[in-house]
Order: structure tokens, then sequence, then C-alpha cells
């Protein structure tokens, strides 16, 4: 996500003196180690973007827009995930 609002930054001709970002999940252990059940995908993900910049306010949330809406990380995380197997050629239930 930095490096999309870096770019979109140039391209936007927002200054950026500082950018920052924090991220934190959590995830259900229980699963993972064979003592209870609820699944093992992560429970909640969030991130925080501190930005040091002259520009104006408006400016700066159309760049993050842009950025969040161009970066493939962050999109990923937010479609739908299928899998499927193959042995031999054949298509097997997982």
């Amino acid at each position: 996500m930095l490096t999309q609002l870096t770019r979109f930054a140039s391209v936007m001709e927002v200054e950026l003196r500082e950018a920052t970002m924090d991220v934190r999940a959590s995830f259900p252990t229980a699963e993972k180690y064979g003592i209870g059940g609820g699944g093992s995908a992560m429970d909640a993900l969030s991130y925080t973007i501190g930005l040091g910049t002259g520009a104006a306010r408006d400016r700066v949330v159309e760049l993050v827009r842009r950025a969040e809406a161009a970066c493939h990380a962050a999109n990923s995380l937010r479609a739908p995930i299928t899998a499927r197997l193959l042995v031999n050629g054949e298509d097997v239930p997982i």
C-alpha cells in the first residue's frame, strides 16, 4: 500500500514528507494446535496510514482512495478465494 501511495503521490503531485503504515492482524490458535474448532482464518486485519504532508486534506484523501483502489494486496484480501486439487489431471475434492 505504501508503494502505491508514493507512486500516486508523485503522479498527483501530492507532497509526502513522511509515510508510515502500521498493520495489525489477529488469528485464532486453537484449530492450529488441534485443541478446538473455529477455523484458522484471520479474525481481523486493520491498518493505519500516517502521512506527513503540506497538501490539502481533500487531496490526501483522494490520494489514499486511489492507492487503495489500485493495491493488489488489499484487493486480493477482499476477494473470495477458491481452491482446487488436481491429482494426475483429475479433480479431487479437498
